[in-house]
């Protein structure tokens, strides 16, 4: 889910690493989760409190 949130954020370029073939196809559906207002809005605020000083 938390690459899903990040492939949709604008200027962001996401990396992800893989090392079998399992990790790869993982990352490539992210690309095809919708995810909710709500999902989004839990992952933002996690990613406030996680960069928040």
């Amino acid at each position: 889910m938390g690459l899903a949130w990040l492939i949709r954020k604008p200027n962001v370029i996401a990396i992800p690493g893989a090392s079998t073939v399992s990790q790869v196809e993982q990352n490539a559906a992210a690309a095809d989760l919708e995810l909710s207002e709500e999902d989004d809005e839990r992952l933002e605020d996690a990613a406030d409190r996680f960069w928040a000083p």
